[in-house]
């Protein structure tokens, strides 16, 4: 065998040794931003790899702009189409990808996001050490025109926001997985079970079940992903230090309303299984129902009258955030909601 047979055949036998991975590419009316995300997912340096594209059902021209780039692709991966057949929500669009997937390892990519080539490459390097059943990434934060605004992100605290819902007995903190830099074995994602309800969100559902079932979860620092700013996104939006708008609070309400139908589906996925031998008990449940009611009282605010606002407000007093959300709408929508009519009203 000549060296050039040798050196072809240890590199079909390294290939054939990696996992199958399949890079998944959301998007749901993301035309602008689309084609950099796509770019992204055919330059990743990780080989063997599937690549679903998958459009839940946008109503612009995202989905033809996928199409085009599949059929265009002559790349080392292989490429798959997926389109919803009705707008479904984050988490179920995650389901559905799941269900087709052939990777062992599920890498999420958002349709504004642009990933690094070696991304892929990097979480089957550390599951090979870890074992990991979910991993996520520092990344790169950028504007909505693809300028960097800062670089080596890492998330605020890998206990928040689901410590509060789990006791566990190993004296381990809980992880949360950063859903934008995020990748899982594929076995795990399976565990979920499909909703009939829309939720638009999947971390915190993911980080919740990994804790629950003890699964390993790691941070791994290394910026994997240009994360966008994008004023249209549904949280990394760039809001919540501007002035408050009719926008940005139907935007925070819409989260709060799925926040619930989470909270939910956390009770549902709970019920289903063996307490004795996982993280969680019926303690942590109550905390999931009482903030459940706790949003549906924001989300009720604007129909309720003043004497009513201020007994949810002092309801909440150790939540200081919530009280302090309710103490600037406390007379209408937002601190600049014609207070004194709304008052005149209320009393009269």
């Amino acid at each position: 065998m000549s060296l050039q047979e040798e050196d072809e055949s240890a590199l079909i036998e390294q290939v054939s040794n990696r996992p199958l991975v399949t890079f998944a590419l959301f998007a749901y009316n993301q035309e602008r931003f689309i084609r950099e995300a796509i770019e992204g997912a055919f330059g990743q340096t990780y080989e063997p790899l599937e690549i679903i594209l998958s459009d839940d059902c946008s109503t612009d021209n995202t989905f033809g702009m996928m199409r085009e780039a599949a059929a265009a692709y002559h790349g080392p991966h292989r490429v798959r189409l997926n389109r919803t057949e009705t707008n479904i929500g984050v988490f179920r669009h995650l389901l559905e990808v799941v269900a087709m997937a052939e990777g062992e390892l599920m890498v999420l990519a958002a349709g504004d996001d642009i990933s690094l080539p070696e991304r892929a490459g990097v979480f089957v390097e550390n599951w090979r050490k870890t074992g990991a059943s979910a991993m996520c990434t520092s990344w790169h934060l950028m504007s909505e025109s693809g300028t960097i605004m800062t670089y080596n992100n890492s998330p605020y605290s890998l206990d928040v926001p689901i410590a509060r819902y789990l006791s566990r007995n190993d004296g381990l903190p809980p992880r949360s997985i950063q859903g934008s830099t995020s990748c899982y074995l594929k076995s795990f994602l399976q565990i979920a079970r499909y909703p009939d309800y829309r939720i638009d969100g999947e971390d915190h559902i993911l980080s919740f079940l990994a804790n629950v079932l003890n699964l390993r979860v790691e941070y791994i620092d290394i910026a994997t992903v240009l994360y966008r700013q994008n004023s249209q996104a549904a949280y990394n939006n760039g809001t919540a230090h501007k002035a408050w708008s009719l926008d940005v609070e139907a935007r925070y309400k819409r989260r709060l309303a799925s926040n619930v139908y989470c909270n939910t589906y956390l009770v549902e996925m709970y019920e289903l299984f063996d307490k004795s031998n996982y993280f969680m008990n019926d303690a942590n449940i109550i905390l999931l129902r009482d903030e459940m009611r706790s949003i549906n009282d924001m989300l009720d605010w604007d129909q309720k009258s003043l004497i009513e606002r201020c007994i949810g407000m002092v309801s909440s007093i150790q939540d200081i955030g919530r009280t302090r959300w309710k103490a600037a709408r406390l007379f209408g929508a937002s601190p600049n909601y014609q207070p004194l009519k709304f008052l005149k009203q209320s009393l009269s």
